[in-house]
C-alpha cells in the first residue's frame, strides 16, 4: 500500500487501515479513512505526537487520468476528465499530476494534520481500437476501477 524513497512516502492504494512508516530516523504514522472502490474520497489522517518532514506522493489511478490503460488498445467514448479534489487541514490544493502522483511537497507533518482526495467516479463507456476483430460490438461500462462489458447481442441498444 505505501513505498518509501528517502523521506518521500507514497500512496499506491486506497483502502481504511492505520500504519506506521519508518522515514530515516522518524515514523509517519498514519491512518486512511474510506469507503473506495464504492466512494471515491479517502481522508488521511496524521498520528505523530511530534511533528515530522516528509514528502507525501498520492497515486491518481489510470482512470482518474483518462487512461483505460497503457497504449491505445482501449479509450473512452467521451472527452471527459475526471474532477480530482484535493485539501490539506481543509484547504483546497491545486492538482497537479507528475508521472501518476500527486506531490505534497516536503511538509512538517503534526497529529491532526488530514488530507483529503476525492476522485470524481462518472460512469463512462469505454471501447477497444477497431482493428480488435474480437471486441467489434461490445464495450464496456467503467466507473471509477471497476468495470462491466455488453455485447451487443444482448444489449443493441447500447452500442
Amino acid at each position: 500500500m505505501y513505498a518509501t524513497k528517502g523521506n518521500e512516502v507514497y500512496v499506491n492504494l486506497y483502502i481504511s487501515n492505520t500504519t506506521e512508516i519508518l522515514l530515516k530516523n522518524k515514523t509517519l504514522q498514519l491512518s486512511q479513512k474510506t469507503d473506495y472502490p464504492w466512494d471515491g474520497k479517502v481522508e488521511i489522517d496524521v498520528l505523530n505526537n511530534e511533528p515530522i518532514d516528509a514528502t507525501i506522493k498520492l497515486r491518481v489511478p489510470g482512470w482518474a487520468r483518462n487512461e483505460v490503460m497503457d497504449g491505445d488498445l482501449y479509450r473512452y467514448m467521451d472527452k471527459e476528465n475526471p474532477a480530482i479534489q484535493l485539501s490539506v487541514n481543509g484547504e483546497s490544493k491545486n492538482v497537479s499530476v507528475e508521472d501518476g502522483y500527486i506531490t505534497l511537497q516536503n511538509q512538517s507533518w503534526k497529529q491532526n494534520d488530514k488530507i483529503v482526495i476525492a476522485f470524481e467516479m462518472p460512469i463512462r463507456k469505454v471501447i477497444s481500437h477497431e482493428l480488435v476483430a474480437a471486441n467489434i460490438g461490445k464495450m464496456a461500462l467503467e466507473r471509477g476501477p471497476w468495470s462491466t462489458v455488453l455485447k451487443k447481442s444482448t444489449t443493441p441498444k447500447v452500442c
